[in-house]
């Protein structure tokens, strides 16, 4: 069976569209890590780490040190396969650090993939359904209502079918927003004109539609 050979940690930075704003944290750049898995033979998988200041406990440095120091030198020679024993090592040589793992693990599954010639999904127990919706990334804090509804009407009217926003939770079947600094807005498109404002219920503010 295919070993692990050659693990490549490459840290990126890239330039945000819009900053994200959220109550503890500004992010204006993805400061992510990239892992590319090499065999014995020749194939290679891809993932990713993308860790978040102010949410994770983990910054890129604490990515590419903890990989590159104690990770790649315990699962070389491993076979690509032996998921479980891969994790279990290393967990061993490292406690925690979950976003490096994960990193190494999604790798390891696009990997596995392309040995066996099927798509991920039938690696992780088959495909469930045929369509899915189309979701935007949290929009974050934007100041007001308005913006946040004006940003969340433009990402609608590129495709995008639900646009939650920093600070949501559901409860009972329908978006709910919190109160205190950490609160904002989750629509999903019904119309196609923005909302004026949010809409009082009972516990919270309920989702407003947009389509």
């Amino acid at each position: 069976m295919p070993t692990l050979k050659a693990v490549e940690v490459i840290p990126v930075s890239l330039p945000l569209k819009e900053p994200y704003r959220i109550a503890r944290a500004l992010q204006e750049r993805g400061e992510y890590v990239l892992f590319r898995l090499q065999t014995d033979e020749g194939q290679w998988g891809i993932g990713e780490a993308a860790p978040f200041e102010g949410e994770s406990d983990e910054t890129q440095a604490d990515i590419v040190a903890s990989a590159r120091r104690h990770l790649v030198p315990a699962v070389l020679g491993m076979d690509v396969f032996d998921l479980e024993a891969i994790h279990d090592r290393m967990d061993q040589v490292l406690p925690a650090h979950l976003f490096a793992k994960a990193g190494i693990d999604l790798a390891l599954h696009d990997l596995m993939g392309k040995l066996l010639g099927v798509p991920v999904y039938r690696l992780l127990g088959g495909r469930f359904r045929d369509r899915i919706l189309l979701s935007g990334g949290p929009i974050g804090l934007l100041g007001s209502p308005m913006a946040a509804a004006e940003q969340a009407a433009r990402l609608v009217a590129e495709g995008l079918s639900a646009i939650p926003t920093a600070g949501t939770r559901r409860r009972s079947g329908r978006c709910e927003r919190p109160s205190g600094a950490m609160s904002s807005f989750v629509w999903t498109p019904t119309r196609r004109t923005p909302p004026t404002g949010p809409s009082r219920s009972s516990g919270g503010w309920s989702a407003t539609s947009l389509s």
